[in-house]
């Protein structure tokens, strides 16, 4: 049995005695080195396991939060008026109609000028008035989300209507400025009936309308006649540009 010195009163005892049989020390044979050896080692366990413990919800508070910002960033705001159709739009007063593009505007985030803005509400307005009816502003206003990115120059020769169209009445369909220009000329204005009024778009790099009236009045005897006049219009000022002779 291996004998060692009772580390308080010196003496020898069993080093795996309880106490000492002299003193009565207890654990005579562990050593003071032994007892910090001993300490030093449990401290050592204790931080390793609460590194490992915090790490791993460190992590999974980490990947929690990337998850969720991940999530937020990959649902974008939708655009208002996506499943409006251009017969809608083209129905609603100026000023909402301006609001709409905005809206898409600040939809796409792009950051432009005033005169940009306007350049998508132009290709909006062409649209309106010579697309199908029943598409969806959403996607129609991709396409001029297109025509932008491909080439901005070009984009802006889109086609205003408004001008135009707000000529036209919306009581009969006459198209005021023919019908000032047709009453100036008759026999007795107080006899005009508009009829019937129809125009024809040419898209072109001056673009223009080709506007009917048809109307009827009395002559210098007091018949009442059936007659027309043709117009060529400035789609983009709505002003007339000359009277067409029928043939």
């Amino acid at each position: 049995m291996k004998l060692v010195k009772c580390r308080k009163c010196k003496e020898e005892v069993s080093k795996n005695e309880k106490v000492c049989p002299h003193c009565g020390e207890k654990n005579p044979g562990i050593s003071n080195l032994e007892t910090f050896l001993g300490l030093g080692i449990f401290i050592i366990i204790c931080v390793a396991i609460y590194y490992f413990v915090s790490g791993d919800e460190k992590e999974a508070s980490s990947t929690k939060e990337t998850i969720v910002k991940t999530e937020v960033k990959a649902t974008p705001k939708p655009f208002k008026y996506a499943d409006m159709t251009l017969k809608e739009y083209r129905n609603e007063p100026q000023t909402e109609r301006k609001e709409i593009v905005s809206n898409y505007v600040s939809y796409k985030d792009l950051y432009i000028t005033n005169a940009e803005v306007n350049n998508f509400y132009k290709c909006l307005s062409e649209m309106s008035h010579t697309k199908s009816d029943e598409l969806k502003l959403g996607d129609v206003l991709e396409w001029c989300y297109a025509d932008y990115n491909k080439n901005p120059s070009s984009f802006a020769k889109h086609i205003n209507f408004d001008e135009f169209m707000s000529k036209f009445s919306s009581w009969d369909g006459s198209y005021r400025p023919l019908t000032k220009l047709i009453k100036e000329n008759m026999h007795d204005e107080s006899t005009y009936k508009h009829i019937e009024t129809t125009y024809r778009r040419v898209l072109n790099a001056n673009p223009y309308a080709i506007v009917t009236t048809i109307f009827s009045g009395t002559n210098l005897y007091g018949a009442r006649v059936k007659q027309s006049l043709t117009a060529k219009v400035d789609i983009k000022t709505g002003e007339i540009i000359e009277l067409i002779t029928e043939r």
